[in-house]
């Protein structure tokens, strides 16, 4: 686990590279800006932090690779967000089609 709590915002970024690279490719800046709806130069910086973070590798012209550690910290993210869909299907009654957007709000809030 993170020694500190991330932000909504690189806990999404995380899942998002997670995803890009599962196929064992570099996931790279645009790929990350396109699947996150956001301009290249904020995934720059947010790539910076991370790394600093020791949760992704960074080869410059080539993308990003999630560490060992952000690997986990991925995992971790989208076993809440599962668990989440889970619990608003089966317990609160909402319907498959809308409750991922209810989890994406609220996995940022939720415990492990």
């Amino acid at each position: 686990m993170v020694a500190r709590p991330l932000s909504p915002s690189a806990e999404d970024y995380l899942k998002a590279i997670y995803g890009l690279s599962e196929n064992g490719e570099a996931a790279s800046t645009s790929a990350i800006a396109e699947s996150l709806a956001i301009q290249p130069p904020s995934v720059t910086e947010m790539i910076k932090r991370l790394a600093e973070a020791g949760l992704l590798e960074h080869e410059r012209h080539r993308g990003v690779r999630l560490t060992r550690p952000g690997k986990v910290e991925a995992l971790r993210i989208m076993r809440r967000h599962r668990i989440l869909e889970t619990y608003l299907c089966e317990k609160l009654g909402y319907s498959w089609h809308d409750v991922h957007q209810e989890a994406e709000r609220l996995e940022h809030a939720a415990s492990d």
